[in-house]
């Protein structure tokens, strides 16, 4: 692979040496990833298969080049990275976001959320990645649920909890509890919280409104934002910190948590992470406009809160207001 030279070259370089299989069967690859799987007592996912198998056709290859050739252009124009060695998972999130703030259909965004998954494979397979920097699945599972939510090609379905607070108190691990609150009571990503500390992101309680104030800075469209939350939960952050250094939780591990929690609490268990922020969205929706706020300035404020680049986004969070 060129550790040089244009994006283009590189990429190419890149899906040549790494997962170019064009000419040999996909079907007998598979079988061969499937039996490795259940040997090793792995279950057997379409995830699982694609990150053992490379590309095995022409078409394939041409639409995934493209795909990571306009990520590579986008994180040297974001972000001044001329080596696609150095991309990471944040980078490629913050690309697909912009993909999806285009309103581009989902079948779009879902190929190109496989593209940028074979991205980390090759590079994997190239370089190696012993501390997982090329692991790029949460940054990708996350694209795909916003997706989910916000391309005006999905039906509209209000994914939030019924009640997200029973839901949370169901999470077993004490972290995982609070990510969630900070989720349905302040509007965050599970990307944006995942791991935040003092010096960077706690700004302190607002004397004006007595809550807490979180710098948000890992946001999907790299805008740094503001998120306010009531100042009990500002404190938990605090305590995690002071305690542990810095407040964290595996993103993977969380949708898990929550998965299990919805099960035991009768929610639909599919809602994720961004079922939390519907929540959010609908809750603070309805107080804005109980205060006298107009439709519309209520819904700016929410999408602006939400981190949304459209305001249209956010009428698909807001279910029955919207």
């Amino acid at each position: 692979m060129s550790k040089s030279g244009s994006v283009t070259r590189q990429c190419r370089d890149l899906i040549n040496g790494a997962i170019n299989e064009i000419g040999h069967s996909k079907y007998d690859a598979e079988q061969r990833v499937i039996a490795e799987l259940r040997t090793e007592g792995v279950p057997v996912t379409e995830h699982a298969i694609a990150q053992r198998t490379g590309v095995y056709s022409i078409e394939t290859r041409k639409q995934m080049l493209n795909h990571w050739v306009q990520c590579g252009n986008y994180c040297k124009q974001m972000f001044d990275i001329r080596d696609i060695r150095d991309i990471r998972a944040d980078h490629v999130g913050a690309w697909l976001n912009s993909k999806i703030e285009s309103d581009l259909t989902t079948k779009t965004i879902k190929n190109m959320c496989g593209s940028m998954e074979k991205f980390g494979v090759a590079l994997r397979r190239e370089i190696g990645d012993p501390d997982g920097r090329y692991n790029f699945s949460d940054a990708i599972q996350e694209a795909r649920e916003e997706a989910r939510a916000v391309l005006r090609d999905n039906p509209p379905v209000n994914r939030a909890f019924e009640n997200p607070a029973q839901v949370a108190q169901n999470l077993r691990v004490a972290v995982h509890r609070i990510g969630a609150e900070l989720m349905y009571r302040g509007g965050a990503r599970i990307s944006e919280v995942s791991e935040l500390k003092m010096e960077r992101n706690m700004l302190g309680i607002d004397p004006a409104t007595g809550k807490g104030r979180i710098k948000l800075t890992n946001t999907k469209n790299g805008k740094i934002r503001e998120m306010q939350v009531p100042a009990d939960l500002y404190r938990a952050v605090e305590r995690e910190i002071k305690e542990n250094g810095v407040f964290k939780f595996d993103k993977g591990a969380f949708r898990s948590d929550l998965r299990e929690a919805g099960y035991k609490t009768g929610e639909n268990a599919d809602n994720g992470p961004h079922g939390l922020r519907y929540n959010y969205a609908q809750h603070r929706y309805e107080e804005l406009t109980r205060d006298g706020y107009t439709i519309q300035h209520a819904k700016y404020i929410v999408s602006r809160e939400l981190g949304h680049g459209r305001a249209s986004i956010t009428d698909r969070y807001l279910g029955r207001f919207a």
